[in-house]
């Protein structure tokens, strides 16, 4: 019984609900269980992730990025397909900058806002600062990967980065000697 639940259903998930309720009652329940057939679950994931791409699209091109990065052709991936070209907008969330002030360098969480996985690499400081956790965009240039940790380090130029407001710290206030 649980390999045709199996065959149908597409794994053994629900099987022993199914089993505890059968048990507990003579007769079929007016509320019975439905078992969904295993190409329903599959179209309602597919569905599930069709949404979730078209609601985030900078979010996908990344999980395929990193998908591709750390499969068993990641380095000839990265070689051939993503070194020095300039990839299109990604988004996330910034983790550290070196230095706090005018940072050249920014890492980023790009998947989930708080793992970082892309380093951004600038030629010239940036203004000021931005809080960490501070929604960023760019277009940059991959230069290296790495698969453990994952970080993907991008060359970007000020233009390509979006959302960095550049506070500056307050300046020093300077008192004239009294005459």
């Amino acid at each position: 019984m649980q390999k045709a639940y199996k065959t149908y259903h597409g794994s053994d998930e629900g099987f022993n609900d199914l089993i505890a309720a059968a048990k507990a009652s003579p007769t079929c329940p007016a509320d019975a269980v439905h078992i969904e057939d295993a190409k329903t679950i599959s179209d309602r994931k597919e569905k599930e992730l069709a949404d979730a791409a078209a609601k985030n699209p900078e979010l996908t091109m990344w999980k395929n990025l990193k998908a591709e990065l750390t499969g068993a052709n990641g380095a000839t991936y990265f070689e051939s397909s993503m070194k020095g070209a300039l990839l299109p907008t990604l988004k996330g969330k910034v983790v550290s900058m070196t230095p706090a002030l005018k940072p050249k360098t920014v890492v980023m969480a790009l998947e989930d806002g708080t793992t970082p996985d892309a380093t951004l690499k600038f030629e010239t400081p940036l203004a000021g600062k931005v809080d960490v956790g501070t929604e960023l965009s760019f277009e940059g240039v991959p230069e290296s990967y790495t698969t453990s940790p994952f970080m993907v380090v991008f060359a970007v130029e000020k233009d390509k980065l979006h959302g960095w407001t550049g506070k500056n710290a307050p300046a020093p206030v300077h008192h004239r000697p009294k005459a």
